[in-house]
Protein backbone atom coordinates (compact mmCIF):
# COMPACT_ATOMS: atom_id res chain seq x y z
CA UNK A 1 0.00 0.00 0.00
CA UNK A 2 1.16 3.52 -0.80
CA UNK A 3 1.84 6.06 2.04
CA UNK A 4 1.09 9.62 1.83
CA UNK A 5 1.53 12.64 3.55
CA UNK A 6 -0.95 14.98 4.58
CA UNK A 7 0.21 18.37 4.67
CA UNK A 8 -0.86 21.70 5.64
CA UNK A 9 -1.57 24.16 2.73
CA UNK A 10 -0.37 27.99 2.52
CA UNK A 11 -3.25 29.15 0.11
CA UNK A 12 -6.08 26.39 0.26
CA UNK A 13 -8.29 25.90 3.71
CA UNK A 14 -9.43 22.84 5.03
CA UNK A 15 -11.39 22.68 8.51
CA UNK A 16 -10.83 20.03 10.99
CA UNK A 17 -13.29 16.97 9.75
CA UNK A 18 -11.90 17.54 5.83
CA UNK A 19 -9.35 15.40 6.86
CA UNK A 20 -11.24 12.23 6.62
CA UNK A 21 -12.33 13.22 2.94
CA UNK A 22 -8.62 13.10 2.08
CA UNK A 23 -8.21 10.12 3.00
CA UNK A 24 -11.00 8.44 1.27
CA UNK A 25 -9.81 10.26 -1.53
CA UNK A 26 -6.32 8.93 -0.68
CA UNK A 27 -6.88 5.24 -0.51
CA UNK A 28 -9.58 5.18 -3.73
CA UNK A 29 -6.97 6.70 -5.91
CA UNK A 30 -3.31 4.79 -4.58
CA UNK A 31 -4.43 1.45 -3.94
CA UNK A 32 -6.79 -1.33 -5.10
CA UNK A 33 -9.16 -1.20 -2.19
CA UNK A 34 -12.25 -0.58 -3.81
CA UNK A 35 -11.82 -3.87 -6.39
CA UNK A 36 -11.26 -5.89 -4.11
CA UNK A 37 -14.37 -5.52 -1.96
CA UNK A 38 -15.80 -5.64 -5.54
CA UNK A 39 -14.40 -9.11 -5.76
CA UNK A 40 -15.01 -9.73 -2.33
CA UNK A 41 -18.73 -8.77 -2.27
CA UNK A 42 -19.86 -9.56 -5.83
CA UNK A 43 -23.44 -9.86 -4.98
CA UNK A 44 -23.64 -5.89 -4.50
CA UNK A 45 -26.66 -4.60 -6.15
CA UNK A 46 -25.51 -0.58 -7.40
CA UNK A 47 -26.89 2.18 -5.43
CA UNK A 48 -29.37 3.37 -8.53
CA UNK A 49 -31.04 0.41 -7.89
CA UNK A 50 -32.69 1.39 -4.51
CA UNK A 51 -36.04 0.58 -4.05
CA UNK A 52 -36.75 -0.76 -7.08
CA UNK A 53 -36.55 -4.58 -6.49
CA UNK A 54 -40.26 -4.13 -5.06
CA UNK A 55 -43.10 -2.19 -5.15
CA UNK A 56 -43.35 -0.17 -2.29
CA UNK A 57 -42.56 2.69 -1.11
CA UNK A 58 -38.27 3.59 0.33
CA UNK A 59 -37.21 3.74 3.54
CA UNK A 60 -35.76 7.43 4.84
CA UNK A 61 -35.00 6.91 8.27
CA UNK A 62 -34.11 10.10 9.97
CA UNK A 63 -32.36 9.99 13.42
CA UNK A 64 -29.89 11.72 15.77
CA UNK A 65 -27.03 9.19 17.14
CA UNK A 66 -25.24 10.19 20.34
CA UNK A 67 -21.33 9.99 20.38
CA UNK A 68 -19.52 9.37 23.77
CA UNK A 69 -16.35 11.62 24.18
CA UNK A 70 -16.25 11.94 27.51
CA UNK A 71 -13.20 13.05 29.64
CA UNK A 72 -12.46 15.12 26.32
CA UNK A 73 -11.93 18.37 25.99
CA UNK A 74 -12.98 18.82 21.96
CA UNK A 75 -14.38 21.51 20.54
CA UNK A 76 -18.13 21.50 20.47
CA UNK A 77 -18.87 18.11 22.83
CA UNK A 78 -22.31 18.80 24.99
CA UNK A 79 -24.20 17.28 27.46
CA UNK A 80 -26.15 14.81 25.17
CA UNK A 81 -29.50 13.18 25.85
CA UNK A 82 -27.70 10.17 26.77
CA UNK A 83 -26.00 11.46 29.55
CA UNK A 84 -22.84 11.70 29.06
CA UNK A 85 -20.52 14.39 27.05
CA UNK A 86 -20.07 14.22 23.62
CA UNK A 87 -21.46 15.18 19.63
CA UNK A 88 -24.76 14.73 18.60
CA UNK A 89 -24.83 13.85 14.67
CA UNK A 90 -27.79 14.03 12.71
CA UNK A 91 -28.13 10.69 9.80
CA UNK A 92 -30.20 10.13 6.86
CA UNK A 93 -30.06 6.67 6.04
CA UNK A 94 -32.06 5.25 2.56
CA UNK A 95 -33.35 2.01 1.54
CA UNK A 96 -33.65 -0.95 3.49
CA UNK A 97 -29.69 -1.50 2.68
CA UNK A 98 -29.16 1.83 4.95
CA UNK A 99 -27.32 4.17 2.66
CA UNK A 100 -26.19 7.49 4.00
CA UNK A 101 -27.81 9.73 2.16
CA UNK A 102 -26.45 12.60 4.35
CA UNK A 103 -25.09 13.58 7.72
CA UNK A 104 -24.67 16.47 9.88
CA UNK A 105 -22.31 17.11 12.74
CA UNK A 106 -23.59 18.54 15.59
CA UNK A 107 -22.89 20.06 19.15
CA UNK A 108 -24.10 17.36 22.02
CA UNK A 109 -26.25 20.18 23.59
CA UNK A 110 -28.10 20.67 20.47
CA UNK A 111 -31.65 19.79 20.22
CA UNK A 112 -32.78 17.30 17.38
CA UNK A 113 -35.66 19.62 16.12
CA UNK A 114 -33.06 22.12 16.00
CA UNK A 115 -32.03 23.45 12.14
CA UNK A 116 -33.70 19.84 11.48
CA UNK A 117 -35.82 21.34 8.47
CA UNK A 118 -33.40 22.26 6.28
CA UNK A 119 -31.50 18.68 6.79
CA UNK A 120 -34.92 17.38 6.27
CA UNK A 121 -35.46 19.14 2.81
CA UNK A 122 -31.98 18.30 1.73
CA UNK A 123 -32.70 14.79 2.16
CA UNK A 124 -35.61 14.47 0.77
CA UNK A 125 -33.91 16.43 -2.42
CA UNK A 126 -30.73 13.74 -2.07
CA UNK A 127 -33.37 10.70 -1.96
CA UNK A 128 -35.54 11.93 -5.18
CA UNK A 129 -32.26 12.21 -7.27
CA UNK A 130 -31.64 8.15 -6.60
CA UNK A 131 -34.93 6.81 -6.56
CA UNK A 132 -38.18 7.21 -8.17
CA UNK A 133 -40.09 5.28 -5.98
CA UNK A 134 -42.17 6.88 -2.84
CA UNK A 135 -40.47 7.45 0.16
CA UNK A 136 -41.91 6.39 3.52
CA UNK A 137 -40.02 9.31 6.14
CA UNK A 138 -39.53 7.49 9.53
CA UNK A 139 -39.10 9.99 12.54
CA UNK A 140 -38.77 9.85 15.76
CA UNK A 141 -40.67 11.75 18.77
CA UNK A 142 -38.08 14.58 19.03
CA UNK A 143 -39.39 15.88 15.16
CA UNK A 144 -43.20 15.77 15.97
CA UNK A 145 -43.52 19.48 15.21
CA UNK A 146 -45.72 21.27 13.34
CA UNK A 147 -43.34 22.75 10.77
CA UNK A 148 -42.35 19.01 10.23
CA UNK A 149 -45.38 17.88 9.54
CA UNK A 150 -45.55 21.07 6.85
CA UNK A 151 -42.62 20.46 5.11
CA UNK A 152 -43.31 16.59 4.43
CA UNK A 153 -46.61 17.67 3.17
CA UNK A 154 -45.46 19.62 0.46
CA UNK A 155 -43.38 16.69 -0.97
CA UNK A 156 -45.81 15.11 -3.33
CA UNK A 157 -44.12 11.45 -3.31
CA UNK A 158 -43.25 11.07 0.27
CA UNK A 159 -45.60 9.17 3.52
CA UNK A 160 -44.34 9.20 6.98
CA UNK A 161 -44.58 7.76 10.11
CA UNK A 162 -43.97 9.86 12.76
CA UNK A 163 -43.60 9.09 16.47
CA UNK A 164 -46.40 11.13 18.42
CA UNK A 165 -44.54 13.44 21.23
CA UNK A 166 -47.55 13.67 23.99
CA UNK A 167 -45.85 16.43 25.28
CA UNK A 168 -48.39 17.60 28.50
CA UNK A 169 -51.88 16.33 26.32
CA UNK A 170 -54.06 13.76 29.07
CA UNK A 171 -53.80 10.57 27.04
CA UNK A 172 -56.88 9.32 28.43
CA UNK A 173 -58.82 12.06 27.32
CA UNK A 174 -57.61 11.92 23.90
CA UNK A 175 -58.13 8.46 24.22
CA UNK A 176 -61.90 8.73 25.24
CA UNK A 177 -62.04 11.30 22.55
CA UNK A 178 -60.71 9.01 19.66
CA UNK A 179 -63.11 6.04 20.76
CA UNK A 180 -66.28 8.90 21.13
CA UNK A 181 -65.41 10.46 17.82
CA UNK A 182 -63.23 7.82 15.58
CA UNK A 183 -64.30 4.60 14.17
CA UNK A 184 -62.87 1.44 15.19
CA UNK A 185 -61.71 -1.13 12.96
CA UNK A 186 -60.91 -4.80 12.95
CA UNK A 187 -57.48 -5.32 10.91
CA UNK A 188 -57.38 -7.14 8.03
CA UNK A 189 -58.25 -10.43 8.70
CA UNK A 190 -59.57 -10.76 12.03
CA UNK A 191 -63.13 -11.55 13.21
CA UNK A 192 -65.31 -8.23 13.44
CA UNK A 193 -65.78 -9.36 17.31
CA UNK A 194 -62.18 -8.13 18.01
Amino acid sequence: MRKFIIERSEDEFYTSHSGLALVGLGINRFTKLSGKLKRAMPDTKPISNIGENNSASVPLDIDVFCMDNSGTKKEGIGYTYHGYHGYAPIAAYLGEEGWCLNLEFREGSRHSQNNFIPFLQESLARAGVLTRRPLLLRLDSAHDAVETRATISGHQKADYILKWNPRKHDRKALFERGLREGKVTPPPGMASGW
